[in-house]
């Protein structure tokens, strides 16, 4: 055993007791838990650079949500529209594109529903999806266009407009 071990040991060394004592308050300093220093409070300056930076990131994933959104609405009009092509299931490709536009659209729209609201996003896509499905309906099938189908697309189209603006209003107050 070493000269300081039989020291440490015996509670006394060279420098005798008062060193030992001294030694073992040491070791009980380093042996306590370590707190770590309170961070000091943001400055004014700093709490507005960061609620500026939450703010844009909230717009930022909104934007995100709304592109989902917007892209899922394609597969949704896409969907409605070769269901009409499948002949009731019994043409083959009109049938695999059908299968293939309502998991590419429930999936797009899943995505769009991690940023926004799922009222808003749901009602927004099939808004869409029905509005597309009328106007490409007209197109593709020689479907009748009327002014009431008109009036009922500047509605859906305002009702959509203004879900777009309250889920803006929503997201800029969460960010402050």
């Amino acid at each position: 055993m070493s000269t300081e071990a039989k020291a440490t040991t015996s509670g006394t060394d060279a420098v005798g007791t008062a060193g030992a004592a001294g030694r073992a308050g040491a070791a009980e300093i380093l042996a306590a838990p370590a707190t770590p220093a309170e961070p000091a409070p943001p400055t004014a300056s700093a709490a507005s650079a960061v609620s500026t930076v939450s703010a844009e990131e909230a717009r930022k994933k909104q934007n995100v949500g709304w592109t989902w959104l917007l892209f899922s609405s394609l597969f949704e009009i896409t969907f409605a529209l070769s269901t009409e092509a499948t002949h009731a299931f019994t043409r083959l490709g009109p049938s695999l594109l059908t299968a293939v536009a309502a998991a590419f659209g429930i999936y797009g729209l899943s995505q769009a529903l991690k940023y926004v609201d799922v009222g808003v996003g749901y009602t927004v896509w099939a808004g869409i999806g029905g509005v597309g499905t009328v106007i490409f309906g007209t197109l593709i099938y020689d479907e009748p266009m009327t002014v009431w189908k008109v009036v009922a697309f500047v509605l859906i189209i305002g009702g959509g407009t203004a879900l777009r603006v309250t889920d803006r209003i929503a997201a800029a107050k969460s960010a402050t």
